[in-house]
């Protein structure tokens, strides 16, 4: 995506202001754009190549020790996979997926001190 230079691996970003957001710490803009990157640009272009580089590069595992917005974190990171390998099949974004709903299931856990997920 090179329209948005530094912005990358925001979670939103808004080029044309110059701005960027991130709260989610999951490079969210590029996993929930990557399907439509596919169709527009087809999956040959250097901006779709690129962005699945920054999504397959991404440690899921490592991110997952921060506080996540549940919800957010399944619609874009994980729903952003699940459509990429649906209009492309890569089997690569399928098993990101995985790795995806595995860190969001061990995180609640992994920051707790009892065996309780931490609410």
């Amino acid at each position: 995506p090179k329209y948005l230079g530094s912005h990358i691996p925001c979670d939103d970003v808004s080029p044309e202001a110059n701005l960027e957001h991130d709260w989610l710490y999951h490079a969210a803009t590029v996993h929930d754009s990557l399907d439509t990157l596919a169709i527009a640009l087809g999956t040959e272009s250097d901006e779709y190549k690129e962005a699945l580089s920054m999504v397959l590069a991404q440690d899921l595992q490592a991110s997952s020790l921060r506080p996540t917005k549940t919800f957010e974190y399944s619609l874009r990171i994980v729903g952003g996979l699940l459509g990429a390998f649906s209009v492309t099949g890569d089997v690569r974004l399928l098993s990101r997926a995985k790795d995806a709903v595995d860190s969001l299931l061990q995180s609640p856990f992994a920051s707790s001190p009892t065996v309780l997920p931490r609410m």
